[in-house]
């Protein structure tokens, strides 16, 4: 309905909002975990919060959510009326993530969304073998080359790169290592304190992504099934065809991810030959 209103109208509601007290852009990459992180921050949040899921990089995200979720909120009145009550009144938490973003092509992420007494950037990564195991199983409502392709294999190395730069224009930027997240216990309470988050990983499947890639139940999910997604999918021609001569791509992945991914080694360098 807000989007036939016109740009009056939208621009007496961003001149009534009241914002939020923290704001949270996470950036990542489809079935990379990010619907896991974002619930992460909305279950430790005491007040009303709304969440804004896939949204558009350089656009209002109150007005380009997509997703099997669009949105979600703990308010009645921000679950029913999102691009409204949810930007107009005030909450403890927005949270919004962008899927395979270019990064580079990003500005203020925050600029559209009101007052922010605190702004945080989210760069969320996860090994590249396992994400392209997970998008080529778990995405089957896009085409094959939107799942897992050359050119989605360049943003992910775009991301990589802002991974390990010191200093990006999103800055501040708070790094999370998804392999680390879910495997070291000492990580995850580093970035909880990043974060400002004082409970555990959630333990259910979100719904936001589509649930599991691979059909597997909550219960199922254990952290070495989640970094070992690849073993699934070594002997699929595509699968193989990404990742054949990518000896530099294997090599970034070891020094990212090393902990978890040296125990496949070798089937990761026969993957590459």
């Amino acid at each position: 309905m807000l989007r036939r209103m016109g740009s009056r109208t939208l621009k007496i509601l961003k001149r009534l909002s009241r914002g939020q007290d923290r704001s949270v852009a996470i950036f990542a990459m489809k079935r990379s975990g990010q619907h896991m992180l974002a619930n992460w921050l909305l279950d430790d949040c005491k007040g009303k919060y709304l969440y804004l899921n896939d949204v558009v990089i350089n656009r209002d995200p109150y007005l380009c959510t997509f997703g099997n979720i669009p949105h979600k909120s703990n308010s009645a009145i921000f679950e029913r009326f999102p691009t409204t009550f949810g930007r107009i009144l005030p909450k403890s938490l927005l949270v919004f993530n962008y899927e395979d973003p270019l990064l580079d092509q990003v500005y203020d992420v925050h600029q559209f969304i009101g007052h922010s007494r605190q702004k945080q950037n989210v760069l969320l990564l996860r090994d590249i073998f396992s994400l392209f195991a997970s998008r080529l199983t778990g995405l089957g409502r896009f085409p094959k080359p939107a799942r897992i392709s050359h050119s989605v294999l360049d943003v992910w190395r775009e991301h990589a790169r802002l991974f390990t730069r010191p200093e990006t224009a999103l800055e501040p930027l708070i790094r999370v290592n998804y392999n680390q997240l879910i495997t070291d216990i000492e990580y995850q309470t580093d970035i909880a304190r990043q974060l400002d988050v004082s409970s555990g990983l959630p333990s259910k499947m979100t719904a936001e992504g589509g649930g599991s890639s691979f059909g597997d139940t909550t219960a199922e999910l254990k952290p070495d099934k989640l970094t070992s997604r690849f073993t699934h999918c070594a002997g699929d021609p595509l699968y193989r065809a990404i990742f054949k001569g990518q000896h530099d791509l294997l090599d970034l992945n070891l020094e990212l991810f090393g902990d978890s991914l040296r125990p496949y080694q070798p089937l990761l360098e026969r993957l590459v030959d």
